[in-house]
């Protein structure tokens, strides 16, 4: 868990390319979580995160999203799922109305199946923040759609695919509503991890999803 002024660019050099390495095998399922900022190339659209000691004004201090594929599609692993809550902004100079839309497969190995990413919001633009869940908007949505109210077949068991589509409804209804514009979140993965899961529970009888409290 890297948090502040835990969470600089070195700090996510050493995480990635040094820990990570030496504590996975091929029965590891790897998730990523990240919330902050992150930077738009105007020309080629790749991603690059911004650590607690970068600015959206400088390219130096930045983690790119291509840095990060080309670690993880070299590790054992049986899959990772990536996701990320940020705001996205355009490289410094880059005309926002030109700039391609994000490129979040920058570097992925095609090869590599096992991998899932989910984007809060795809657009140049603030990621919501949603005070009443004391989280961003995405981030509140992913967690109650973990909370069971994604497990759309009702067999107790939320895969990522289903995570994906709660998460995107519900985020997009919700901008609509009690922010009056859009947040669109995407996703892209391989059949075998959309169909993975990453949340069983067990419910008593009777219960009825729909009416858990927020």
């Amino acid at each position: 868990l890297l948090v502040n002024q835990h969470a600089l660019k070195e700090d996510l050099v050493e995480t990635f390319e040094e820990w990570l390495p030496t504590r996975v095998d091929a029965d590891t399922v790897v998730y990523v979580y990240f919330s902050g900022r992150a930077l738009v190339d105007g020309i080629s659209g790749g991603v690059s995160l911004v650590p607690f000691d970068g600015t959206t004004a400088s390219v130096k201090r930045l983690y790119p999203v291509r840095r990060m594929h080309q670690v993880l599609s070299k590790l054992p692993v049986q899959r990772t799922i990536m996701i990320f809550e940020v705001s996205l902004d355009p490289t410094p100079g880059s005309n926002p109305a030109s700039t391609p839309q994000a490129d979040w497969e920058d570097g992925l190995d095609e090869g590599k199946n096992g991998v899932m990413w989910m984007v809060g919001n795809k657009a140049l633009q603030e990621a919501h923040a949603y005070e009443q869940g004391k989280h961003g908007l995405f981030t509140y949505y992913l967690l109650r759609g973990l909370q069971g109210l994604a497990d759309i077949d009702r067999d107790g068991t939320v895969v990522a695919g289903e995570l994906c589509t709660y998460a995107r409804g519900e985020v997009g209804r919700a901008a609509r509503q009690q922010f009056g514009n859009a947040q669109h979140p995407s996703h892209g993965h391989a059949r075998r991890v959309r169909d993975a899961p990453v949340c069983a529970f067990r419910l008593p009888a009777g219960t009825l999803l729909q009416g858990l409290a927020p």
